[in-house]
């Protein structure tokens, strides 16, 4: 068990690292396709740093979005898995279909321990709205709320 926890959190990273990859390539694709009709005009170099900014600030957002939702993902998991140490029996998972395992983890946990490692998470977030180096914030964090 603990090793398809390892096994799902270390995808997500993979998936979170590569669309990162791939929505900061848009932008540069975007440019020089559009870049090279536009440079024998007069302007063309101030519009196409301005498109370029735009570009990567698109990118950035999305992929700022997409960390979002993961983060929220795991904290409505360990959530989950609180409300069932507790002995709710189920009643309001976020996630109806990891209900067992959910059970299984809240139990193996104790609610202190997923306390413990909710805050975890949420410093972590909290780490990762200032200027905090990221993938350094996002290994300390993780190492902290999972290890």
């Amino acid at each position: 068990m603990a090793m398809a926890r390892w096994r799902s959190l270390g995808w997500s990273m993979r998936c979170s690292g590569k669309s990162k990859k791939a929505l900061g390539a848009r932008p540069r694709r975007c440019s020089k396709r559009k870049g090279k009709p536009c440079r024998k005009t007069t302007e063309s170099d101030a519009w196409l740093k301005r498109r370029e900014q735009e570009l990567k600030a698109l990118a950035q957002s999305g992929y700022l979005a997409q960390r979002s939702d993961l983060m929220a993902v795991l904290l409505r998991w360990m959530g989950d898995c609180l409300l069932q140490a507790s002995g709710r029996g189920g009643q309001g998972v976020a996630f109806e279909s990891e209900k067992e395992e959910s059970l299984r983890v809240g139990a193996l946990l104790g609610e202190e321990n997923l306390l413990q490692r909710i805050e975890c998470l949420e410093r972590l977030i909290e780490n990762l709205e200032t200027t905090v180096s990221e993938p350094l914030a996002i290994e300390v964090g993780i190492l902290n709320a999972f290890a």
